[in-house]
């Protein structure tokens, strides 16, 4: 991104700078045009001049000739007059031709001066043409480059705007998340402090209840014990009640003097005690 940001900073800073000097080359080309357009005017102005005093040198000859035909001719009366004369409109013919001659040199002259210089002219408007058509396709083809610069510049754009939602989005789904996750770590809290409380009175009620169990336990110890007890009377008296149900089934009372033995165990009594 910054790469493509750097490409058209400098894209625009030479497209500037070249438009600037095409505007400058402009400025120049338009003055040398205006100056060689009106050195053109100039010298087209000088030529038609140039034509207008021939033309009105030609017309004054044209008819002076006509003026001369029109007039009559005074011959001189004496031979060596006729001849100065002849002599004299030779010389004046040379003369004219001469002038004729020279005008129609300078006039060449100055006609091929004139071409030379309006060709050159027209040579450097069409350099300058050419100058400028490079310039202006130059100028096209960094514009291309700069319009393909900014259509990569606004794709890349494009995507990080897209980016950029999907971030949000993110960042909205994640905090989102993180609410839900708050409260359930409220919720989760509010379940262990319930639990621990819950542990607590569990703790609390097995203690009690083992306290009971030790309790129960001593008493059933004791209650144990008591049976046995009550076990070994029960066993004590059965046996008594035995020897008593025996001794009554074999005699219900003898004389002290005539029990010599113990009817059970077959002792021997000998003391009234004993007995």
């Amino acid at each position: 991104m910054s790469e493509l940001q750097s490409r058209l900073s400098a894209s625009e800073a030479a497209l500037a700078e070249t438009q600037q000097a095409h505007a400058e080359s402009s400025q120049q080309a338009q003055q040398e045009l205006a100056r060689l357009h009106s050195q053109l005017v100039t010298l087209r102005d000088q030529a038609q001049r140039l034509s207008d005093e021939n033309g009105q040198l030609l017309g004054r000859y044209v008819a002076k000739a006509r003026q001369l035909q029109d007039e009559p001719i005074n011959l001189p009366d004496s031979l060596e007059e006729l001849r100065f004369q002849c002599l004299q409109l030779q010389e004046d013919l040379i003369k004219v031709q001469l002038d004729k001659e020279t005008l129609e040199e300078n006039l060449r002259g100055q006609i091929l001066f004139l071409r030379d210089q309006a060709s050159s002219e027209l040579n450097c408007k069409q350099q300058i043409e050419r100058t400028l058509t490079h310039e202006a396709e130059q100028l096209r083809r960094q514009l291309d480059q700069l319009i393909g610069v900014r259509e990569e510049l606004e794709k890349e754009r494009q995507i990080r705007e897209e980016k950029e939602k999907c971030l949000h989005a993110c960042e909205a789904r994640l905090a989102q998340l993180m609410s839900q996750l708050d409260e359930r770590v409220v919720s989760l809290q509010r379940g262990h402090d319930q639990l621990t409380t819950t542990k607590e009175k569990l703790e609390e009620e097995v203690q009690r209840l083992k306290g009971r169990v030790q309790t129960l336990q001593a008493e059933l110890d004791n209650s144990e014990a008591v049976q046995r007890d009550f076990v070994k009377l029960s066993q004590s008296l059965q046996v008594e009640l035995e020897k008593i149900r025996q001794s009554d089934s074999e005699v219900r009372w003898q004389h002290e003097d005539d029990v010599n033995e113990c009817s059970g165990c077959k002792k021997a009594l000998h003391s009234r005690k004993e007995k």
